[in-house]
């Protein structure tokens, strides 16, 4: 299994950090694996992009624990990748926002590559698509965000979550399931309480596998 024992905040990050210090709110944005090698004279602390960018992942799990650490995670699936790679890079983007005391956004921090890890030579093989290399996994990484700093927690809709996270949605939702056909919708003031409302994307329809893609 790939060892990306060397995570590191970024020098870029510490910057984006100093502003989340300063009062603005942390707001990880995507997480990017990529193949690279980490280049000479280089440590993932002065990385400030991913060197061979594979994959985006969606931000589908955002944690806080009480040692000043989060858990930012997201759903890889080998669905577009037509060359197989060696998973190396790991790294976390976010921005930043300075927010009124209504949460109006008053400035704005460019989004920055906030923290980085190279497995080097214990990278995983990740293979290519194909019906008999189907690959869906949750990829979590932890990250120092502080005690003290205020952190977005929302996840957005239409993002992957795992098997795990949608029973436990299935179990408080209690009514059941909605499956929304492609083009209609129920008005959020219509929806019954209790129940899950899904919408169907063009051409796929719902289907529980080990990760399924939520549209709420």
């Amino acid at each position: 299994m790939a060892n990306f024992s060397n995570n590191a905040i970024t020098d870029v990050g510490r910057s984006l950090f100093a502003d989340v210090q300063a009062g603005a709110v942390f707001i990880p944005t995507r997480i990017v694996i990529g193949s690279g090698e980490l280049p000479s004279g280089k440590t993932p602390a002065t990385m400030t992009d991913v060197v061979a960018p594979v994959a985006s992942l969606a931000i589908n799990k955002k944690t806080r624990s009480p040692d000043g650490k989060a858990i930012y995670g997201g759903v890889y699936t080998n669905k577009d990748i037509t060359t197989a790679f060696y998973f190396r890079e790991l790294a976390l983007y976010a921005r930043a926002e300075y927010r009124d005391e209504n949460g109006n956004v008053l400035q704005e921090i460019p989004e920055v590559m906030y923290s980085y890890g190279n497995a080097g030579s214990s990278a995983d093989y990740m293979p290519a698509y194909s019906t008999s290399t189907v690959v869906e996994r949750q990829m979590d990484l932890v990250v120092y965000v502080g005690n003290d700093t205020a952190i977005d927690l929302t996840v957005e809709s239409g993002v992957y979550v795992t098997r795990e996270e949608f029973d436990l949605a299935m179990e408080y939702a209690g009514g059941g399931l909605v499956l929304m056909p492609t083009g209609e919708d129920v008005p959020v003031e219509e929806r019954k309480e209790g129940f899950l409302y899904f919408r169907q994307k063009s051409g796929y329809a719902l289907a529980v596998t080990p990760e399924v893609q939520l549209s709420l």
